[in-house]
């Protein structure tokens, strides 16, 4: 558990300075570059929900924008909404697929959410634009790994979760334990 703190105050501290790095096309004093600049200072100060209004706003303002769907997505994903989170993500590497957070946050959380299939299409994907990124392709390695390993399960998905068992003979019990 602290191993996944730690990743996620990394991948955090990646975000914001990808913000820096990556900017936004907003002129100095338009209402998308005020609400931008807001909605980052709430996320460094951990005041989520401010952060993703004025993320909200920014965009209304500035629909183009990947940097603040990727700041849209990452405010959703620290309040604990994964799909918001995740539509924002995508909606950034459509508009900038080259966006490399946003790719290893979107990855980040379809393996969360247990999708190690699409989480490795992300990262292939990502790699394409930063062929040498070591964090890409780290993650990339270990999930390949972890999806040879998952290849030879069966799994039942309840509601909360997936059980994931050896063969047919553990069905019953695998469907019993999931609903």
């Amino acid at each position: 558990m602290r191993s996944l703190r730690a990743a996620g105050l990394a991948s955090t501290l990646v975000l914001l300075s990808a913000a820096a790095t990556y900017g936004s096309p907003q002129r100095p004093g338009t209402r998308a570059y005020v609400e931008s600049g807001k909605a980052w200072e709430a996320i460094r100060e951990g005041r989520h929900e401010d952060a993703a209004a004025a993320f909200a706003a920014a965009l209304d303002a500035e629909p183009r924008d990947p940097a603040l769907h990727l700041g849209a997505g990452l405010a959703a994903h620290l309040l604990g909404r994964p799909t918001v989170a995740q539509h924002a993500l995508e909606r950034a590497l459509e508009l900038a697929p080259s966006l490399t957070p946003a790719s290893l946050l979107l990855g980040d959380i379809l393996y969360r959410g247990s999708d190690i299939a699409r989480a490795i299409q992300v990262y292939e994907l990502a790699l394409k634009y930063a062929p040498g990124d070591k964090t890409l392709t780290g993650r990339l390695e270990s999930l390949r790994r972890e999806a040879a390993v998952h290849d030879g399960f069966m799994s039942s998905h309840g509601t909360h979760f997936t059980v994931l068992f050896e063969g047919p003979a553990d069905a019953a019990i695998a469907n019993h334990a999931s609903t």
